[in-house]
């Protein structure tokens, strides 16, 4: 939260869904609110939306109810759509996931490897991305991750500030390329 020029915190902050909710981890030095699921397997949201509360502090009021409420960027299947332990590093590629993606603005297609990453950013309904054989290359041989994350942004005005607020669910898979 932003404030006359720098980031304050802004009271507690959580997510509600259901009878689930959770609160944030406020980050002083980042000036940051995050929440990290650590639960494995992750059983994920469902696409019903999720809703947002905070307490207030520091000039911004408390807001509760669906003030700030957006639907989830995911479909219930997370799972990046590839089969093999091993990616072929001498030819193109195609990064897909394993069903529809609903709700997103934007798709981060993104494989990691140990020399390089490449990025492929489009929009919100498209399962996959390809990958050109000069792309692949520039990874580098061994351990890489391929990772698709599926995010949306909403802004809301109710206090007379504007927050925004950033879903992002994200589908990673370990691989060897050789």
């Amino acid at each position: 939260f932003q404030e006359g020029g720098g980031f304050v915190e802004a009271g507690d902050v959580g997510w509600h869904q259901g009878s689930n909710s959770e609160m944030l981890d406020f980050n002083a030095a980042a000036s940051t609110y995050s929440w990290v699921e650590i639960e494995q397997p992750s059983d994920g949201f469902n696409n019903n939306g999720i809703s947002y509360t905070m307490t207030g502090g520091n000039g911004f009021s408390s807001i509760g109810g669906t003030g700030l409420a957006n639907l989830y960027p995911f479909p219930g299947s997370e799972k990046v759509g590839e089969s093999n332990e091993t990616v072929d590093g001498d030819a193109a590629y195609n990064l897909a996931h394993d069903g529809s993606i609903s709700n997103a603005d934007s798709i981060y297609f993104s494989i990691y490897g140990p020399d390089n990453s490449v990025l492929k950013r489009l929009g919100g309904t498209e399962t996959q991305a390809s990958f050109t054989e000069d792309e692949m290359n520039s990874l580098g041989k061994g351990s890489a991750i391929l990772q698709i994350a599926a995010f949306n942004i909403t802004s809301d005005e109710s206090t007379g500030k504007k927050f925004y607020m950033v879903n992002e669910s994200v589908a990673s898979k370990t691989v060897i390329i050789d």
